[in-house]
This record gives C-alpha cells, sequence and structure tokens, in this order.
C-alpha cells in the first residue's frame, strides 16, 4: 500500500532521472544522444537517492499499521473506550472498529478453555469461573437429543436438548431429523435419492458437514451445514460434488404455518440455553441463501436473553437440559471470533469462531422421562 501510495512520485522522479541522463543539459543541443557509462551511473545515483528520499518519507510521514502494530494499538485505552461506547469509527480508532485483537502479547490462547472473546480469560475476581444456569423447563419435554462437538483438535463438548415436541410437533419434527435422525432432511422427492433418477442428492444433517458457523459473543450461537453441496462430497469422500448435485431446498412454509403461527409461545427468548428455530422452519433464517447454503444457520443457541428474537419470527422449540451443556455453551460463546468486514461496522462483533467448531456426533439420548418437572408459569418467567 506504502509503494502504491508513492507510485506517482517515483514515476515522476524516474522520468526526471532519465531525461537528465540522456538529453544534454545545454540549451543550445536540441538533439539526442546515445547514453554514456557517465550517464548511466548518474542515471542510477539519482534512482537510489529519490527512492531513499521516498522511503525516508513513508516511514516519517505516513504512520506503518502493520498487523502487529495494529494488535499492539487494540489494547490502548482509546479503543476499550470507543468499544463501550460503539463509536470507533466516528472517533477514528480504526483499530477498534475493525477489531484487531489476536496475536498481542497479553491476549489469552484462543484455544484455552477458559479464554474469552475479548481475550480475557474467564475467571472472576475470585479465580472462579463463571456458570450458566440451567434454565426452568416451562411445559413437557418429549424428546431428548444431544450434539457433541470438537472444540479445534483437542477439545470436545455434548450439549444435550430437551425439546418441546407437543406444543411444536411440526418444527420439532424438523429439527429431530435434521440434527440426530438416522437419515436427515429431506425436502425433496425421495426418488432422487435413488441410482438412475438422473440426479446426485442426500438428506441434509448436522452429521455431515455440521459446524458452529457463527458466534455472537455472549449473545447467541448459530449452528448449520454451510454448504449442503461440500457436505455432500465429504460423504462420498471427493473433493467436490458432482455437477448434477441437488441441495434440499428450505420446507414449504405452508406445512407448519397452520401449527406455529398460531400455537401459543411457549416461553420467550428471556434466558441462556434455548433451543431457537425461524418460524416458518428450518432453512429459513437466511431466505437470500441459495438452496446449497439454506441451512447454514439452521438453528441458534442463546447464551442469554434476546428480546430481539422474539421479534424477528424465531420460536423456542426446545432447552439445554444440564450444567454440562450449559458450561459447553457458555465455552463456545466465550470463543474470539474472526469478524472480517463486519467487525469494521461499530457493534458488528459477531463471525465464525477462530478456533473450528464442527459436530463430531448426534443421536437421540431417548424420550424425555416424566420425572422432569413442569415449572409453574411464575418460575418459568423468572428463569
Amino acid at each position: 500500500q506504502k509503494m502504491r501510495l508513492h507510485l506517482p512520485l517515483l514515476y515522476i522522479c524516474a522520468s526526471v532521472g532519465l531525461s537528465n541522463g540522456y538529453s544534454s543539459s545545454s540549451s543550445n543541443q536540441k538533439q539526442s544522444r546515445s547514453p554514456t557509462n557517465g550517464d548511466n551511473n548518474r542515471r542510477r545515483t539519482f534512482l537510489k537517492n529519490a527512492i531513499a528520499a521516498i522511503a525516508t518519507t513513508t516511514t516519517s510521514a505516513v504512520p506503518i499499521y502493520s498487523a502487529a502494530n495494529a494488535v499492539e494499538r487494540a489494547v490502548g485505552v482509546g479503543e476499550q473506550k470507543c468499544r463501550t461506547e460503539g463509536n470507533c469509527l466516528e472517533v477514528g480508532e480504526w483499530d477498534g472498529a475493525v477489531g484487531w485483537q489476536w496475536g498481542g502479547k497479553d491476549r489469552c490462547d484462543p484455544s484455552d478453555p477458559l479464554c474469552s472473546a475479548n481475550g480475557q480469560m474467564r475467571v472472576n475476581a475470585n479465580g472462579e469461573v463463571p456458570a450458566l444456569p440451567v434454565p426452568q423447563v416451562p411445559t413437557q419435554i418429549t424428546d431428548v437429543v444431544q450434539i457433541e462437538v470438537n472444540i479445534g483438535r483437542t477439545e470436545t463438548r455434548a450439549i444435550q436438548i430437551g425439546l418441546y415436541g407437543n406444543d411444536y410437533p411440526e418444527l420439532v419434527s424438523e429439527f429431530k431429523a435434521f440434527v440426530a435422525g438416522d437419515d436427515g432432511l429431506t425436502t425433496t422427492n425421495p426418488l432422487f435419492f435413488q441410482q438412475g433418477y438422473g440426479v446426485s442428492a442426500a438428506p441434509v444433517t448436522l452429521k455431515v458437514g455440521g459446524v458452529l458457523n457463527r458466534v455472537y459473543p455472549q449473545q447467541k450461537l448459530e449452528f448449520g451445514v454451510p454448504s449442503q453441496s461440500s457436505s455432500y462430497a465429504k460423504r462420498i469422500g471427493k473433493s467436490r460434488a458432482p455437477d448434477d448435485f441437488v441441495p434440499q431446498p428450505r420446507p414449504a412454509p405452508s406445512t407448519i404455518a397452520s401449527s406455529s403461527k398460531t400455537a401459543k409461545i411457549v416461553r420467550k427468548h428471556d434466558v441462556a440455553g434455548l433451543v431457537s428455530v425461524p418460524m416458518d422452519g428450518l432453512g429459513y433464517a437466511s431466505s437470500g441463501a441459495s438452496d446449497d447454503e439454506a441451512f447454514a444457520n439452521a438453528f441458534d443457541i442463546t447464551a442469554a436473553a434476546d428480546a430481539n428474537a422474539d421479534k424477528r419470527g424465531k420460536l423456542v422449540i426446545g432447552q439445554v437440559m444440564d450444567v454440562e451443556g450449559m458450561d459447553a455453551v457458555l465455552r463456545l460463546s466465550s470463543l474470539p471470533v474472526s469478524k472480517g468486514i463486519a467487525g469494521v461496522l461499530p457493534g458488528q462483533n459477531f463471525g465464525p469462531p477462530l478456533v473450528k467448531v464442527s459436530v463430531k456426533g448426534t443421536g437421540f439420548v431417548g424420550t424425555a422421562p416424566a420425572a422432569i418437572a413442569v415449572a409453574s408459569a411464575a418460575g418459568a418467567d423468572s428463569q
């Protein structure tokens, strides 16, 4: 960037150098002549001095924002203040706006289970690790599924999810098929899966190619399958899907609209540990995405209360069931994220986790036992 910035000046200097080397300095001599060794030496010396002058000017007059320098600046008071106030762009704190955080010597290792999204360890003043409470159960839990994830290469966490099947039967049925079903979720004609039909296709499932796609630090987690074609290629052991591959489209909203849009709201997005899906069904979180990427954000798990989710047409269809699962939610929601271009905008601090989180396996734990108590309305509201 520095070189591009000074290319016009370098070009002018080079032109002057060539002119001085190839043209006579005498005002009476109008014809050009061939360069001599002395001319070449003078030209080289002139260019060398010009480039040195440009480098000196760049170093002294133009700040050099290397990645290392940006990281060092990121720990300053100015960045912390503008991030708190949400005005990094307005006050010119570029590092604060872009979000350079990782790589500084005072930042924790993102692969450390206690390393949080702000680069600090997840311990309080007493040296204790904070915890998230398990949500109270507001209605009957009909099924329990488990999602096991790999965090990087060395850490594994498991989340058990209880589902409100009696309240949202069609949405829960889709969720179970997508997350833990033997075959996966099918929204096309099953004949597509038969050999000789003329296309390549497979059900979409979190078991193959499923990831923690996006983290909103200490707010929510987005799980899904970023690309069905890539998942299919992985399924058949190829580097890419065949040209005749047909992804599963979103389910028709009319098949669930009658139940989900008229059903009562079992609970709002009022605590951490709630499983949330679009009211129209899985695949509708990003309506502008192609069929191949429709299930990139199939469902969310809250890491804090999220009143905006109620306004965006999301429904809570289940919840995390135990302390181990809530600890996994806290761990995942504390991962440092790769913000990319989103980090340039104030408040846009979400993105894919810097440490890849992939789905290791899923399955049914079983039908929920009748011993699971249904909390009173007051108790549920307090949680």
